[in-house]
Formats: structure tokens, C-alpha cells, sequence
């Protein structure tokens, strides 16, 4: 007789079958138990949230106690509740994995105003801010960089990790509104969503404002005082026109953040009325970036990473006119020929007047880009307004 067997081929087959069915299997089954965990904590924050409002609100309470609730849910995450400010009441879980903080995002929490998974990102809490009457909207979601976050937020990202979490905002959590005049007579970027009447950014991040030499930014800004700054910028070299990338200007004085020569391959700082060059530096035949800091007295150029000189320069300026951002703000150009203005990219712009920062310029796409007519500007992360273009024409951006 003969015996007929499974060849080596088919075995091999079959143990392969079995092993992603395995993979599959464990898979699902973790995916089953990440979900549980996650509308386990969704359910008891819910219900501890219903409480505190309640203790706040009805109970006229200065705190907010889960003493009818376990000091951890199901067994696993110790949970502890918060006071914000008369407002607001934040309610913490403890020892979440990442893969549970990722079901956390993707279920949401309607009730919640704002959202902080630090899980993601650098440790393991999870934090939900709410209303004492229980009403907002959900601020958090992930991000690779500053540009996927809301104009005042930044992109927190761990290391050895691809993505991060945007924290921090320009919006009051849960901020009642009917109207845009609502939102933004504490912030420009804000508008008011008429489906949950809550206050909401509007701007849209870009990377850059682009001039074709027609624009310019009113800082609003008096040189009065001792000034540092810092700043990035892009323009083509190939360009033989000496510009200029901020600054004011009076008959005698003048307060200058960058003054580029790219003809004779100069690079001239002219600060608190002193001039500093840095000569010769061959430039790329491509688009150069440079970043600038003028910080304590001391100026350092960094070109596509190089660091190309340093100098120590002191003083105040008293000038009675604004510093302008992709020109300088010149006294008398009727009657006398001034450094021409920026063609090129600026990417951010922050200043400090006797060492405390007033301006932190970021480009963004104003409100009225939801609506498909946003119009190119500067929005200033201390002020929290809006600064947009006071020449002719329009700044293009990376979104053009």
C-alpha cells in the first residue's frame, strides 16, 4: 500500500495560514480589549462629570468629590478630580497605555471642553477639562508640527515618536457666543460656531507670508526702548537689490532687524543706531535661509545653519515711529530714497522691548478663509491680534 502525506510545500503553507490567523486573532482580541478599557473610563468619567457639575452648580460646592466613586476605574486607573476656577473642573485618570489614550481621541467626549491626552505624548495621565453646566467642545487632536495646531497652539511630540499632541489655545473653553463680536474682542482668530454657540479658532496656520516687495506689516510698535528680536526668513540671492527685513527709521536714528546686500554678498545689521557687517559671505546659488537673533546686546547671523559672525552692541532707541515688518518705516520717503523693502518669505517674527516679549508674529489665513476669502496676515500670539497687510497688493502664502 501506498501512504500519501501533506508535502513539505503545503505544510509550510498551512503553518504560515495558521500564524497570521494567530497574528489576526491577537490583534482583534487586543483591539477588543483596548475598546472595553476605553468605554469602561468613557462611562465613569461621564457619570463622575454628571456628579461634579452637580456638587458645583445645585450643591453650591467649592470642590468637586468622588467619594460615591472607586478611587480607580475598573480596577486599573486611579482617577482624582480637580478644581480649574469657578468655572471649570478638570478630571484625571492615571496609568493609561498609548494604545488606550489612542481609543480615548478617537471615542471623543461630547461633554468635555478641552482635552489633554499627555499619554500620547510624555507620560501617562489623560485629563478632561469641563464646565460646571457641562457644555464645550473638544480642543485636542495630534499633530507633526505647530502647523497642524490652532494659531497659539503647539505641536508637542515625544522623542523617538512620528506625532504629537496640539496643546495649549487662544480660546476660552466653552466660551458662550451668538456672533463673531462675541469671540474676538479678546482674540481676532476666534468665530463663533452657530451650531454649538461656542467660540472657535478660525485662522488657518500657514508656513509663510510671501512679499513681492508691495507689502508690509504696522508692527503698531514704537522703537522706544531697547529692543531684541528674532527672526526667519527666505529670499533668492540671485536678486541684486539691497532690502531690508524690519525696522524704523528718523532723520538721525534708525532701528534696523536685517539688512541684506546680495550684490556685494554683504549682510549688515544696523542696531541701536550702530552699524555691524559681515562681508563676503558667499551665498548659495539657490534660496538661502537665514535666521537672526538679536538677544542682550548680542547679534549672531545663522545662514542655512552656520553661524557667520558675532558682535556686542548696547544702547536704547527713542524714535516716535512704528517698526514695520518686510520694510522700514522711513520718516520722509517723499524726499529722500530709502533701503528698499523684502522680496521674499518670513516664516516668524518676535521682538522684545526692554527684555519682555510684545510681539510673537505667526502667518496665518484670516477667519474669512472657512468661508473661501481668508486674507494673508501676521497674527501676534500676545496680543492675540490680527496684523495684516497696510501696503498694496496681497502676500501670497505656501497655500497659493
Amino acid at each position: 500500500m501506498t501512504e500519501r502525506g501533506r508535502s513539505l510545500t503545503e505544510m509550510l503553507g498551512t503553518l504560515s495560514i495558521m500564524g497570521i490567523l494567530s497574528v489576526v486573532g491577537i490583534w482583534g482580541y487586543r483591539h477588543i480589549v483596548n475598546s472595553h478599557d476605553a468605554n469602561t473610563i468613557l462611562h465613569d468619567i461621564n457619570m463622575m462629570a454628571h456628579t461634579c457639575a452637580a456638587q458645583l452648580v445645585m450643591m453650591d460646592r467649592t470642590e468637586c468629590a468622588l467619594s460615591d466613586f472607586p478611587n480607580k476605574i475598573d480596577d486599573k486607573y486611579p482617577v482624582s478630580a480637580q478644581r480649574v476656577n469657578n468655572d471649570y473642573f478638570k478630571l484625571v485618570v492615571s496609568n493609561i497605555p498609548q494604545s488606550i489614550c489612542q481609543e480615548l481621541l478617537n471615542k471623543g467626549m461630547p461633554l468635555a471642553s478641552q482635552i489633554y491626552p499627555f499619554t500620547c505624548v510624555e507620560t501617562n495621565q489623560f485629563e478632561w477639562t469641563f464646565h460646571k453646566n457641562l457644555e464645550g467642545t473638544v480642543s485636542a487632536k495630534f499633530c507633526h508640527s505647530d502647523l497642524d495646531c490652532n494659531v497659539c497652539g503647539v505641536c508637542q511630540i515625544a522623542d523617538g515618536q512620528s506625532q504629537g499632541i496640539c496643546m495649549g489655545s487662544c480660546a476660552t473653553p466653552a466660551h458662550a457666543c451668538e456672533t463673531n463680536e462675541d469671540c474676538n474682542t479678546e482674540n481676532e482668530c476666534m468665530v463663533c460656531n452657530l451650531e454649538t454657540h461656542t467660540c472657535q479658532d478660525g485662522c488657518q496656520r500657514v508656513e509663510y507670508l510671501e512679499s513681492s516687495g508691495t507689502q508690509y506689516i504696522d508692527t503698531g510698535v514704537l522703537a522706544n526702548g531697547s529692543f531684541d528680536a528674532e527672526h526667519k526668513i527666505k529670499t533668492d540671492p540671485t536678486n541684486t537689490r539691497k532690502f531690508i527685513v524690519a525696522g524704523t527709521r528718523t532723520a538721525t536714528q534708525h532701528l534696523n532687524f536685517g539688512q541684506f546686500e546680495p550684490s556685494s554678498k554683504n549682510f549688515i545689521l544696523a542696531y541701536l543706531g550702530t552699524w555691524w557687517t559681515i562681508n563676503n559671505k558667499t551665498y548659495p546659488n539657490t534660496e538661502y535661509e537665514t535666521k537672526v537673533h538679536y538677544k542682550s546686546g548680542n547679534q549672531y547671523a545663522v545662514l542655512n545653519g552656520e553661524t557667520i559672525g558675532n558682535a556686542s552692541l548696547t544702547g536704547t532707541e527713542q524714535l516716535d515711529i512704528n517698526i514695520y515688518l518686510f520694510k522700514r518705516n522711513f520718516y520722509n520717503p517723499e524726499t529722500q530714497e530709502d533701503i528698499q523693502p523684502m522680496i521674499g518669505r518670513m516664516y516668524y517674527f518676535k521682538m522684545w522691548n526692554n527684555g519682555t516679549l510684545i510681539r510673537d508674529f505667526v502667518p496665518i489665513l484670516s477667519p474669512e478663509s472657512s468661508k473661501g476669502g481668508g486674507e494673508a496676515c501676521m497674527f501676534d500670539k500676545v496680543t492675540k491680534k490680527l496684523f495684516c497687510n497696510a501696503g498694496s497688493g496681497n502676500f501670497k502664502t505656501n497655500k497659493d
